[in-house]
């Protein structure tokens, strides 16, 4: 349980991602302020947001603004 809102997590890794993010804002976006929840995230969030890149399905013309989603639809879209 966080201390600071009381908000409830399953996984200890949650909560420490939610003070990072939301108390913390260790992870914070030059361009726009967002708060972020990891590095990784934030690097997603500057990729996606503010430069634009889209990650294209080798298999059809689906488009996605984060690799693991498109990694996630190709598992199921066209999977063999």
């Amino acid at each position: 349980k966080c201390t600071q809102c009381n908000k409830d997590f399953g996984q200890l890794a949650d909560l420490t991602r939610h003070i990072k993010s939301a108390h913390e804002n260790e992870f914070v976006c030059p361009t726009c302020n967002k708060a972020l929840a990891s590095k990784h995230r934030l690097k997603e969030h500057i990729e996606s947001v503010h430069e634009g890149i889209r990650h294209k399905c080798d298999f059809c013309d689906a488009t996605f603004s984060i690799k693991w989603n498109m990694n996630k639809h190709i598992k199921k879209a066209h999977k063999k």
